[in-house]
């Protein structure tokens, strides 16, 4: 669970710093199977709850979107990178 992401350790053994943000990459369509959805809502609203900020497509439509508005619903940080061709009405973010 990301909860224990602060106590990682590497592979020899030094303690790694908390982990600052995650990049989450997926879709801008909901998918097939209402259970992406679904996943895409849990994993925002963990990331947040974790504390840990999320870097992710910067849509707000898809599975990308899901997880953006979830994790604001949590109280998280979240970062949108899009490229400048996408960032129309359509596409991007606006709360």
């Amino acid at each position: 669970m990301l909860k224990y992401l602060p106590d990682l350790r590497s592979a020899t053994g030094i303690t790694m710093q908390k982990l600052m943000g995650i990049c989450v990459f997926c879709g801008s369509s909901e998918g097939s199977d209402p259970v992406y959805l679904q996943t895409a809502k849990t994993l925002g609203r963990l990331i947040a709850e974790s504390g840990t900020r999320l870097v992710y497509g910067g849509a707000s439509i898809g599975l990308m979107g899901e997880v953006a508005r979830s994790a604001l619903d949590a109280g998280g940080e979240v970062v949108g990178v899009i490229p400048s061709s996408c960032a129309h009405a359509k596409l991007n973010w606006r709360r």
